[in-house]
């Protein structure tokens, strides 16, 4: 819209990709913000995983998205197999809403999990925060991205972050 007095974008890389590509000088970057959480201690840690169903030998790989084509959640079957290859007690485990017609035909959700060994959809969660401390690493194979807000949760809670590199993640690396 050639009529609006600004555009705001949700990172500097994204901010300078619009403006070169609209030839737009009337744009700024605004971040997502999240609230700091506090690190959770390892007794915590440990009730959250008992409290999931999660044992405390297992390596918990957290992925948080929805299903949009850009997340690339066809990916994770794989990603899951190459590490339970490598490390039998892994997992990965999906939170986020999951639409099935948003999905690829071949990662149907509704499987049993024996279809997908060390990858399991846990559906729409609302205490993100519990997911994240009781895990182990947090991934994202996004395809592009503005700055995400999983992303900065997870580094508030102090996460180890296995990202791609899509516009707007690299800055996460400032923090």
């Amino acid at each position: 819209d050639r009529s609006a007095s600004l555009f705001i974008c949700c990172s500097t890389r994204v901010t300078r990709e619009f403006a070169s590509s609209q030839n737009r000088r009337n744009v700024r970057t605004a971040w997502n913000g999240v609230r700091a959480a506090p690190a959770i201690e390892s007794d915590r840690r440990r009730q959250v995983r008992e409290r999931l169903g999660i044992a405390d030998d297992t390596i918990i790989v957290l992925a948080i998205s929805n299903a949009r084509p850009q997340k690339q959640l066809h990916l994770l079957p794989k990603i899951a197999s190459e590490l339970r290859a490598r490390r039998s007690n892994a997992a990965i485990v999906h939170i986020g809403n999951l639409p099935n017609a948003a999905l690829p035909e071949t990662l149907d959700c509704n499987q049993p999990y024996a279809s997908h060994p060390g990858l399991i959809f846990a559906g729409f969660q609302d205490n993100s925060h519990e997911w994240l401390a009781a895990s182990d690493v947090c991934l994202s194979v996004s395809a592009h991205e503005g700055l995400s807000i999983a992303q900065l949760e997870a580094i508030s809670l102090g996460a180890p972050l296995v990202i791609t590199d899509p516009a707007g993640t690299a800055e996460l690396l400032r923090w």
